[in-house]
């Protein structure tokens, strides 16, 4: 599901905004696994970290994100 949503962030314009809390976890798992350039506001709850959150800033796609774009697109060809 990650893969999805960087597919599809990579056919927008950047900066990104994100708000929904749902997207929040994709964005953090790009973010961990250094897929993208995210800042994420810190959870409005500080003791559940999934808890909402004010928004999340997508500035970029990073060179391994475009990469794993380009391998996913390869194996489907």
């Amino acid at each position: 599901m990650p893969l999805k949503f960087l597919r599809d962030i990579a056919l927008r314009s950047f900066p990104v905004y994100v708000t929904d809390r749902e997207v929040m976890k994709r964005v953090a798992v790009l973010k961990a696994t250094g897929l993208i350039e995210a800042d994420i506001s810190p959870p409005l709850l500080m003791s559940d970290r999934f808890s909402p959150h004010e928004v999340a800033v997508i500035s970029h796609i990073t060179i391994a994100g475009h990469v794993e774009l380009a391998r996913e697109s390869s194996e489907i060809a």
